[in-house]
């Protein structure tokens, strides 16, 4: 061993700096600015935030699942009896605006010249999309039979937002297309039963119009 190697031999060893302030120092920085992030984005949950207004949308009815009596065939009623119990007629009124009350009306062979209207109710808004409604409708006198032992009714019921009132026909909503229609045919009989020609039942009735536009 040479004497030129032993200095190197004798000097110790560096030890690592320690940086650990330097690292604590960047760690904190980084905390800071997450918590400013944090709260910034907590400040903007707190901004009123404009929504876009909900349109108008017309209402729709369709038959209850458990109606005794669906549109889609024909209510016979038997007054043989001297029945007095009213039509009972079981529906589901839906309407996309929830906060919306609806009115239905329901009319027995009514005519564009009188209303003829037997039912006015209002279904307050529930907050659900579906608002099942029970309706009754007086069969005495409106629905029982003729002289010659049976007669055919035509039962309408228009729901709307708001019905206009401005005319002598009563069916007519405020808002045009702003309302929805279902319509029952009764055939009743009493205690002479005769045969029933469904050709003479009410079916003249002009429908409310709807605007194609």
């Amino acid at each position: 061993m040479t004497k030129m190697s032993e200095p190197l031999l004798l000097q110790p060893r560096k030890r690592p700096e320690f940086k650990g302030g330097t690292w604590i120092a960047q760690f904190l920085h980084r905390m800071l600015v997450l918590t400013s992030s944090l709260a910034l984005t907590g400040c903007l949950a707190f901004d009123k935030v404009e929504l876009p207004e909900i349109p108008d949308y017309p209402p729709s009815v369709v038959d209850h699942v458990d109606t005794p009596h669906p549109s889609s065939g024909i209510i016979e009623l038997d007054f043989s009896d001297n029945n007095t119990d009213p039509l009972v007629l079981m529906v589901v009124l839906r309407d996309a605006n929830l906060s919306q009350p609806l009115t239905y009306r329901v009319f027995v062979d009514g005519t564009a010249s009188e209303s003829n209207m037997r039912v006015w109710e209002t279904a307050e808004a529930t907050g659900e999309y579906d608002r099942p409604v029970t309706v009754s409708v007086p069969s005495v006198p409106y629905l029982r039979p003729g002289d010659t032992g049976g007669s055919c009714h035509r039962v309408e019921l228009i729901v709307t937002g708001a019905f206009a009132d401005t005319g002598v026909d009563q069916r007519i909503p405020r808002r045009t297309n702003d309302f929805a229609s279902l319509v029952w045919w009764v055939r009743s009989s009493g205690s002479v039963v005769t045969p029933i020609d469904l050709t003479t039942c009410p079916a003249m009735l002009v429908p409310v119009q709807r605007d194609p536009t």
